[in-house]
């Protein structure tokens, strides 16, 4: 059970396109203005877990389905990248709020996402009557990263202020290093 807790922290704690989206967020709009993205994040998660449960294996073995992933969810990190990049810095708190439904259908073009899922739901022989339990820890903490991603970036609120071009083309570079690991 260690060993699997440890996995899903590690997973929900490290960069990737829901973090390092929710730090941005949080340092353009405040933590509060996140907080639908996180349910959307949750509940896409909770939705992903769920088809891993069913087809976990068959994913995890359709050579074809997971290069298929990997090509939608690297458009989708290059798409991010792009727009972080390009974004302009608004002094009057206009920027586009990140909704529930960006952090839900971010899910289903977040290839870490589906790895999280189906090998947190394959790989660890935890839990074995209780799969549901498992699908209930994997979005209560990979929602908690999250969340510590927007605080973090609330936080930080001024220097990103100060250093918005800066920041943002770091975040395009790790959105696009994210899209370049779905390959390794």
């Amino acid at each position: 059970m260690i060993q699997f807790l440890i996995f899903l922290v590690i997973m929900s704690v490290t960069p990737g396109p829901n973090t390092i989206l929710a730090m941005s967020a949080g340092a353009e709009q405040g933590f509060k203005k996140t907080l639908p993205y996180q349910l959307g994040i949750g509940i896409g998660v909770f939705v992903i877990a769920l088809i891993a449960m069913v087809f976990g294996e068959l994913i995890k073995d359709n050579h074809l389905l997971m290069t298929l992933m990997k090509l939608v969810g690297t458009g989708y990190l290059l798409y991010l990248a792009y727009h972080v990049l390009k974004s302009q810095q608004l002094s009057d708190g206009t920027h586009q709020a990140v909704t529930l439904k960006t952090g839900l259908l971010l899910q289903f073009t977040n290839v870490k996402v589906y790895l999280y899922a189906v090998t947190g739901l394959t790989g660890f022989d935890v839990m074995h009557d209780f799969t549901f339990g498992k699908i209930l820890l994997m979005v209560v903490i990979g929602v908690v990263g999250t969340l510590m991603w927007a605080a973090f970036g609330h936080g930080l609120k001024d220097v990103y202020n100060r250093h918005f071009t800066g920041i943002n083309r770091v975040i395009a570079v790790l959105l696009v290093f994210s899209a370049l690991d779905l390959w390794r």
